[in-house]
């Protein structure tokens, strides 16, 4: 969820990824083409702005 949600934002220039198997690597890449709701993404903006994100 968080991989796709930096994919969407577009004040996010580059992903890092840390994987120890083919495994963990298939599952960050296919987070990108993972569609997040409306609504899951208003609730991560709730969080976000509550915890006030410096990059923004």
């Amino acid at each position: 969820m968080a991989l796709a949600f930096c994919y969407r934002r577009w004040s996010v220039a580059s992903t890092l990824i840390g994987v120890t198997s083919i495994a963990q690597l298939d599952e960050d890449l296919d987070a990108w083409g993972t569609e997040l709701s409306p609504d899951l993404l208003a609730a991560i903006d709730a969080l976000r702005w509550k915890q006030r994100d410096p990059g923004q």
